[in-house]
């Protein structure tokens, strides 16, 4: 009885295990195959494909590939059913297999799709289809043709451009458009394997003008190009007919060439319009300019030549310049002595004159139509500009560089620069300093500082090895103001020598590495590291120093001069400029290094005290008893060395 039972209860376990099993695998699998399904079949590269199916898992990844490259991904739902949108990619024409992928059950499934060439032209001028004018630019792009493959552009039939395929079978070219009349075309682009694709491309009308503006009675000439073959063309000028009395056809590819006046009109801009008997027409702007004046240069001096220009004259009139001083009203020149200027057939002229001798000012040039009234010839200002005449008198520019320096020197050079008496703020644009016999030159403009109004400063490290003889800095300098243009340039030579004229200069200040010495003439700098200067020797408290330009002398104290060592009757002085030994007396030292000396004697003294002390050995003794400790007794006298006599 009891193994029945428990028989029983096995089995409904098991019974149990099999359900549960049998619901897990209804969620996760499907007993339908895999299956696909693709909306187009066909079309060219970028078509937008519709791909869906059922799955063999729910809920599933699925992959999509197109041949061996993947191009996107899914998920199936509840059911088994997926839904996908793909694009095309760049392929060669031909069949292409579109591939799914459960990624759980690793089954697949496939479509074919067919690629077709397609062309696209940029940029168009509309929507499709796509127009434009004759001669504009236009890109052509294809795809879905063989790879590797030679590909030909025709323009109704005309070839206008080759190119190649890469290996996906796509290619990118430009033509321009061709001279044809009005209308719609093929374009077709064909590689090497028979394969084409078309486009459609509308020429439309259009016009163009030499010139694009001009003052009236200018005479334009008018190309067109897009018309009906052999068709009439009427023009007009801002709705005024500028064919009347001529008639204007295209000839066989829609193209007309016509010439006009430009009516007399006010200034503006206006719109000249060209329309075939069969409605086509173009448009453009064209501009009619106000008379205008330049001169040039529009600043100069007196007697310079200066150029006058005018545009946007009445070509049936001369004209007289005249020039004017605008706070007088004074006239200063005028045309009509050397003749009047007449407009050439664009409504341009240019005259040109030497200015008269006068002071700088602003001077009013005016341009002027010269009438007949009355049996007399009469002028009318048309239009005016202004002219600056300026002071162009010299700079006077004054160069100060000294008149001996010396290898190694820190050397300071003075411009001063002043107009008409007065110092200005001139601009230094160049300093030169050229060296002996022009063997070397050297830019100083950088160096150039600003010490006050029209005095500058030029700091210059001479080199130590710089070589003897006359130098010479110039200057170039320019200013200009209102009614001054002014430069200049200036020069002053000094001599280097290679010594100083006396020994023993005296060096009375040293910071850092420059020292200043007074000499006989004046005091200098001096860069002692260039002029390699090493202490010589010591007396009392004077250091003499020798260097490449002769020997200086200084107080000790100024290059740090201390009693390194003693040894015997020798004594070793340590400096900024190196060391030096120096003879001893037995009995004693110069006064000017004695109290050296015995500070470094006595520091050596304390420090053999200090040795000796530490080789004693004191006996042992028993450690008293505070009963038995004997007083302490008072310190010894410390016995004064005697002080050597001097």
């Amino acid at each position: 009885m009891l193994r029945k039972m428990l028989m029983r209860g096995l089995v409904t376990a098991l019974f149990a295990l099999i359900l549960t099993q049998t619901n897990i695998l209804n969620l996760t699998a499907n007993a339908s195959p895999l299956t696909v399904d693709i909306s187009p079949t066909s079309g060219a590269v970028g078509t937008v494909i519709e791909v869906w199916g059922v799955a063999d898992t729910f809920g599933g990844e699925i992959r999509v590939f197109w041949d061996d490259r993947f191009i996107g991904a899914t998920t199936s739902n509840a059911t088994g059913h997926y839904r996908i949108e793909i694009e095309a990619p760049e392929s060669t024409k031909g069949t292409h297999i579109i591939r799914v992928w459960d990624i759980t059950s690793g089954n697949n499934a496939t479509k074919e799709f067919e690629v077709s060439p397609e062309i696209e032209l940029t940029p168009t001028e509309g929507s499709p289809p796509a127009w434009g004018m004759f001669g504009r630019n236009v890109t052509i792009k294809g795809t879905g043709f063989n790879g590797f493959s030679s590909i030909t552009v025709y323009f109704s039939a005309i070839s206008v451009a080759s190119t190649t395929t890469n290996d996906f079978g796509s290619f990118e070219t430009s033509f321009r458009i061709p001279s044809m009349p009005n209308g719609t075309y093929t374009v077709e682009a064909r590689d090497s394997g028979g394969n084409s694709a078309t486009a459609n491309f509308t020429i439309i009308p259009k016009i163009v003008t030499m010139p694009t503006s001009g003052s009236p009675f200018t005479p334009v000439r008018i190309f067109g190009s897009g018309f009906d073959a052999n068709a009439n063309v009427t023009a007009t000028f801002n709705g005024f007919n500028i064919t009347s009395f001529n008639k204007v056809s295209t000839d066989l590819s829609g193209i007309f060439i016509m010439e006009f006046y430009v009516p007399e009109v006010a200034d503006g801009k206006y719109t000249i319009e060209a329309t075939d008997s069969s409605g086509n027409s173009a448009e453009m702007s064209f501009l009619v300019p106000g008379p205008r004046l330049m001169v040039k240069p529009e600043k100069a001096c007196a007697t310079s030549i200066i150029t006058v220009y005018g545009e946007g004259f009445d070509l049936h009139h001369p004209i007289v310049v005249t020039v004017n001083d605008t706070k007088t009203m004074t006239r200063i020149w005028t045309s009509l002595m050397t003749g009047e200027a007449f407009p050439d057939e664009y409504g341009r002229f240019e005259l040109s004159f030497e200015f008269p001798a006068s002071k700088p000012g602003i001077y009013n040039v005016t341009a002027e139509r010269l009438l007949e009234f009355e049996e007399a010839l009469v002028t009318e200002p048309v239009v005016w500009t202004l002219l600056t005449i300026v002071d162009a008198s010299p700079l006077n520019v004054e160069v100060d560089v000294g008149t001996i320096h010396f290898p190694g020197e820190i050397a300071e050079f003075y411009i001063q620069t002043e107009a008409n008496g007065t110092l200005v703020d001139a601009s230094i644009n160049r300093a030169t300093l050229y060296y002996a016999n022009g063997t070397q030159q050297v830019d100083l403009t950088a160096n150039v500082e600003t010490v006050s109004t029209g005095i500058y400063r030029i700091p210059y490290a001479i080199p130590g090895d710089a070589s003897p003889g006359t130098y010479a800095l110039i200057v170039e300098a320019s200013y200009e103001a209102e009614l001054i243009q002014a430069q200049g340039t200036g020069q002053a030579l000094f001599t280097l020598n290679p010594t100083l004229i006396e020994e023993n200069a005296l060096i009375t200040q040293i910071q850092g590495q420059i020292a200043t010495v007074l000499t006989q003439m004046d005091y200098v700098r001096l860069n002692l590291t260039a002029i390699q200067a090493k202490i010589a020797s010591i007396e009392e408290n004077i250091a003499t120093i020798q260097t490449n330009i002769g020997t200086l002398k200084t107080d000790v104290e100024n290059i740090n001069a201390q009693v390194e060592s003693i040894d015997g009757n020798t004594a070793t002085i340590t400096s900024d400029l190196g060391e030096v030994k120096k003879k001893i007396a037995p009995y004693g030292l110069e006064l000017g290094i004695a109290s050296t000396v015995f500070s470094c004697l006595a520091a050596i003294a304390a420090s053999i005290g200090v040795l000796l002390s530490r080789r004693k050995i004191p006996p042992k003794t028993p450690t008293p008893t505070p009963e038995t400790s004997p007083s302490p007794s008072p310190p010894p006298t410390e016995e004064k060395p005697e002080t050597p006599a001097v």
